[in-house]
């Protein structure tokens, strides 16, 4: 199973990433992808077909200086899943609620 987990700065998904880590333990056949994904030089960026895709919402706390690039780059990944045509699901929440919803 292939699960990218995505999101920009401040939104959790290395924590989300450690929680599952820590839950299901070896990872064996699993593949994350973490914020944000590899960039292609004209700052595009391709995901490999998933089974899961997931985005961190905005709503985790972020320093106010760090808020405009953090909603940039939130816009550039639903951008670049817009392009691509991926289907994905948006987490808001808890640790604990988004861990529940993957």
């Amino acid at each position: 199973m292939t699960v990218h987990i995505l999101g920009a700065t401040h939104t959790g998904a290395d924590a989300l990433w450690q929680a599952l880590s820590e839950r299901l333990g070896p990872l064996a056949g699993f593949a994350g992808h973490l914020h944000p994904p590899a960039a292609l030089p004209d700052g595009a960026f391709t995901l490999t077909p998933p089974a899961l895709v997931v985005l961190m919402g905005l709503d985790w706390p972020c320093p106010a200086a760090e808020q405009p690039q953090r909603a940039e780059q939130d816009a550039h990944l639903r951008q670049g899943l817009a392009l691509q045509g991926m289907v994905y699901r948006v987490l808001y929440g808890s640790l604990e609620r988004r861990l529940a919803s993957v």
